[in-house]
């Protein structure tokens, strides 16, 4: 205790210089916290977006990820309901499932034979009920609220829901009346001598789809074109819900959502037991993912199910990509900061050395080993980590709070919608502790550098320098 007074003494021998380092070690601090406090809000707001879009994982029939988005139908999983219930009643799951859904993805033909325009596109079937749910998720220390309308609606299996970019290109601004929608100058485009032939005599061989506009609905009409399960074409009509912006231009321009039966009318015509071509699985909270997974690849196995499981990650690539980007410029932010305290803290205990010669040489004569002396200057470094760190920590939360209530948004990644500007300083369990913890060592460090100096002096020379 005598020696921590010492020590504390010493360090505010020369005050200007002693807050000049704390100063540095508090910026220092300050500046890894908030922007690992950033860097947790971005990525659990990705996190978020993603995982009310595709859930936490998804399963498929092997082979589906890499080859079925050329024929759904090949891929498809016909007993998903039992297999639903399977999994929702599995002593693992039982307590851990937000909600679980079957999907089935597709693609075609889009036309607005109205307007004589059509285009591919790739869609989605599936329940709206299940689908709002799966939009409500908060998921991990997410700071503001989230919007699950899905434009569906379960009781209305004949609407959808389509792209913004989707609504342009077949001239449905209008129509939808969508802000920011700008319909194309028909005089400007070089059109075709023959009027495009809608769909209708495919949808006549079909007994179950309407080959003729339901003149009760006011909705745009759009027809639907897709490749049956035996090889077929197939066409159903839809009723378009509203126009939705995506964050991506392709995804954008390319989206289409209905409700699965509309959809499996599309893919498996009249067959009785249609398939879906995926289960999405949304949990709780994203920490049992893992075991989930493995919970999941051991029923398969010891069923003999040929089933695979995705996480979200694996669909969402970019996800990976934007945490692995930003994580990147946070390790190289805090090298930075590391540095810069060390040499700060290096100078300081060096200055420190010099001045106090004499001194260093009069304890050694009274008997202090060179192991104290050292102690003594590590011990005076550690003491400035700890003001500083300490100091560092307090602001950092006092300017998380500042900020999180300012109300400042932006658009993140993965967003179409603004959101807060947050900072999460406790995101991550040990984050702050690790940091503090970090620059009173990088200080101890700085001084056993220029301690090692003090203890390696002559005690003769010591006492004779002036």
């Amino acid at each position: 205790m005598k020696l921590l007074q010492i020590c504390f003494r010493n360090i505010f021998r020369n005050t200007r210089r002693s807050v000049m380092t704390i100063m540095a070690i508090t910026i220092g601090t300050v500046g890894i916290l908030s922007f690992g406090g950033y860097f947790f809000s971005t990525m659990f707001g990705m996190e978020a977006s993603y995982v009310r879009m595709l859930g936490h994982l998804q399963i498929y029939k092997t082979g589906f990820f890499e080859y079925g988005a050329g024929n759904p139908g090949d891929y498809g999983i016909y007993d998903y309901k039992t297999l639903m219930k399977t999994i929702a009643g599995d002593d693992f799951f039982k307590d851990k499932i937000n909600v679980i859904t079957p999907v089935l993805q597709f693609s075609g033909i889009i036309g607005n034979y109205d307007e004589e325009v059509s285009k591919t596109f790739f869609g989605s079937g599936v329940i709206p009920s299940d689908q709002k749910v799966l939009g409500a998720w908060r998921g991990r220390h997410i700071l503001y609220n989230v919007s699950s309308d899905t434009g569906l609606n379960d009781d209305d299996i004949t609407g959808g829901v389509i792209g913004v970019g989707m609504a342009r290109i077949l001239n449905l601004c209008d129509d939808l009346k969508i802000d920011g929608c700008r319909v194309r100058d028909k005089a400007k485009v070089k059109s075709i001598d023959e009027p495009m032939e809608d769909f209708s005599a495919i949808a006549a061989l079909d007994a179950e789809a309407p080959a003729a506009r339901d003149l009760a609905d006011s909705r745009p009409q759009l027809d639907l074109l897709a490749t049956q399960v035996g090889g077929a074409p197939n066409v159903v009509r839809m009723g378009v819900n509203q126009a939705k912006r995506l964050p991506i231009k392709q995804l954008d321009d390319n989206y289409v959502t209905v409700h699965l039966k509309k959809a499996q009318q599309l893919v498996y015509g009249n067959a009785k037991k249609p398939g879906v071509t995926g289960i999405i699985i949304q949990l709780k909270s994203t920490d049992d993912l893992t075991g989930a997974l493995a919970r999941l690849e051991e029923m398969f196995r010891q069923k003999g199910l040929d089933l695979e499981v995705k996480r979200f990650e694996t669909l969402a690539p970019y996800y990976g990509q934007v945490k692995s980007f930003i994580g990147s410029i946070f390790i190289f932010m805090s090298v930075i900061m590391l540095v810069v305290v060390l040499f700060t803290v290096m100078n300081t205990m060096s200055m420190c050395v010099m001045e106090r010669v004499n001194e260093i040489g009069t304890i050694r004569s009274m008997g202090v080993r060179r192991g104290g002396v050292i102690k003594q200057f590590m011990i005076e470094g550690g003491l400035l980590g700890l003001i500083g760190g300490t100091m560092g920590v307090v602001i950092a939360f006092i300017f998380q709070y500042a900020v999180n209530l300012s109300n400042i948004t932006y658009i993140p990644p993965g967003n179409v919608e603004p959101v807060p500007f947050a900072i999460q300083i406790l995101g991550k369990p040990g984050f702050m502790p690790s940091a503090w913890m970090g620059f009173i060592l990088m200080s101890v460090l700085s001084s056993y550098i220029s301690a090692r100096k003090a203890g390696r002096m002559q005690i003769v020379d010591a006492l004779g320098h002036y």
